[in-house]
């Protein structure tokens, strides 16, 4: 299908050649159906696209008594299965 070339409106078969023997142009990598014919390119609008990091999830701490071995979640004062007191000073998470 014949092309015209938007520097010197000659009809041609193979426009990119034609560029490239011609006008000493390199081949573009936007479409040529996209310039008009006085050679410049017509605006094209890109649309941006947004990605934004899932939202991280609290994660839970749990806890061992050391006396029984129960799980908890928080830093309670006793145990809620044996009732020891917890001393929670000096304790520190890595």
């Amino acid at each position: 299908m014949p092309k015209t070339c938007p520097k010197c409106q000659k009809v041609i078969k193979d426009l990119s050649s034609h560029l490239a023997r011609i006008h000493k142009l390199k081949p573009d990598l936007t479409p040529l159906e996209s310039m008009d014919n006085s050679g410049s390119n017509q605006a094209q609008k890109a649309e941006t696209l947004h990605i934004q990091k899932p939202a991280r999830k609290a994660q839970k701490v749990v806890y061992h008594c050391v006396d029984c071995g129960a799980e908890f979640e928080g830093k309670l004062d006793a145990c809620p299965n044996c009732g020891i007191n917890f001393n929670w000073e000096g304790i520190y998470h890595a």
